[in-house]
């Protein structure tokens, strides 16, 4: 079994730099949000210094609705994709991960047989844990935080990015908005959980080495 071939070898590795990426492009967009919105305080500053102060309020008030417009909802909107795509990202790379490691172990691997109400993610889990033997136990924190990613991703896809009851009661850090409106996904959330991610990867990529140890010393015994 060639493990170059069929990618197994690199394949934590390129969901790292897939998660560096996406960290990358994050800080970029919010770079563009932050210099917008410096522009239009500098904007607001000139305003007022020229106008007299009967106007001020009238100049606050259309600065409030351009900064709306032109930054705040661009975040919210840059944001709730983010923990889309981040989400998004786990879950493709666990079910790949475990096709390859079933073309490997020649294990089955079908989620459709899987009944239980459990996410993606967490069959996927499941398999690489059970059926696989990875020591999963080794994530256990890194996956708990994402379990809760995912849970924000539910509620912005299933909720058209309201806050619900159940967002509501996870009193998450650097996460807020009133029930029923837009939830608000401070930068550092992001931050916090794209470092998760990363590290979940850098963990898996030891359970997958050991699995292609595991798989090699398999063939050789098999030569012999």
């Amino acid at each position: 079994m060639d493990f170059f071939e069929n990618g197994l070898f690199f394949f934590c590795n390129n969901y790292i730099n897939e998660t560096e990426r996406l960290k990358r492009f994050t800080e970029t967009i919010e770079a563009v949000w932050t210099e917008r919105g410096n522009e239009l305080d500098l904007n607001l500053k000139s305003n007022l210094s020229k106008a007299p102060e009967c106007d001020h309020q009238d100049i606050g008030e259309n600065f409030s609705y351009d900064y709306i417009e032109m930054v705040i909802k661009y975040q919210f909107l840059h944001r709730q994709s983010i923990v889309i795509t981040a989400s998004s990202l786990v879950e493709t790379a666990l079910y790949k991960l475990c096709e390859l490691t079933s073309s490997v172990s020649g294990k089955k691997f079908d989620l459709k047989t899987n009944k239980s109400r459990k996410s993606k993610i967490h069959k996927c889990i499941e398999h690489l844990s059970v059926v696989e033997n990875f020591n999963m136990d080794d994530l256990k924190e890194e996956l708990d935080h994402i379990s809760i990613l995912y849970k924000v991703r539910n509620e912005i896809v299933h909720n058209n990015g309201m806050v619900t009851e159940k967002l509501y009661r996870l009193n998450l850090p650097h996460l807020k908005g009133s029930f029923g409106y837009t939830i608000e996904i401070n930068v550092d959330f992001m931050d916090f959980y794209l470092k998760i991610i990363k590290i979940f990867f850098e963990k898996l990529k030891i359970q997958t080495t050991e699995f292609i140890g595991k798989m090699s010393n398999n063939n050789i015994s098999k030569d012999m």
